[in-house]
């Protein structure tokens, strides 16, 4: 789950800020003595988001995906880096490609209905994008949550202009 729009996220357990800068130091030494070292990139990527440093985040997924577009699991974590700068619509383009690329990806489909929903104010499109979520992922926990949230925006008005 996401912090809402503009919230710092929280660092996970167990990471404070001077081991995150020296994992980011050592991680930054290898990529440059071996640029092709995909798993190299993708924790670099994965440490500057659970740290909050959405644009270096961007950098090295992006490093990462010139490589090996389609994984799906990079790419949502680059659409969700992209949600928390505002750029809600590349966001949404990052979970696209990413749901695209694996049918079967949950994540990403969730993720499009989050940013629809809270940051787009898009309802209709939110409803669709779940209920696209919920062909991939029908009878998990967070299936439930999505399909109670369903009934409750289509029972909602519609916004009068």
């Amino acid at each position: 789950q996401m912090p809402p729009s503009g919230a710092p996220a929280p660092a996970p357990p167990g990471i404070d800020s001077i081991e995150a800068a020296s994992k980011i130091q050592t991680l930054k030494e290898i990529i440059k003595k071996d640029p092709k070292n995909l798993a190299a990139w993708v924790e670099l990527g994965n440490l500057y988001f659970d740290t909050n440093q959405p644009k270096e985040a961007i950098e090295a997924y992006s490093q990462y995906l010139v490589r090996k577009p389609d994984n799906p699991d990079v790419r949502t974590d680059m659409g969700i880096m992209f949600r928390s700068l505002g750029q809600f619509d590349r966001a949404i383009e990052e979970f696209r490609k990413a749901a695209q690329s694996d049918p079967k990806h949950a994540n990403s489909r969730y993720n499009i209905g989050l940013v629809l929903l809270h940051d787009k104010q898009d309802i209709k499109g939110a409803v669709k994008a779940w209920e696209e979520y919920l062909k991939v992922d029908p009878n998990s926990e967070r299936a439930q949550r999505i399909r109670a949230q369903i009934e409750k925006m289509k029972a909602m008005p519609a916004p009068t202009k």
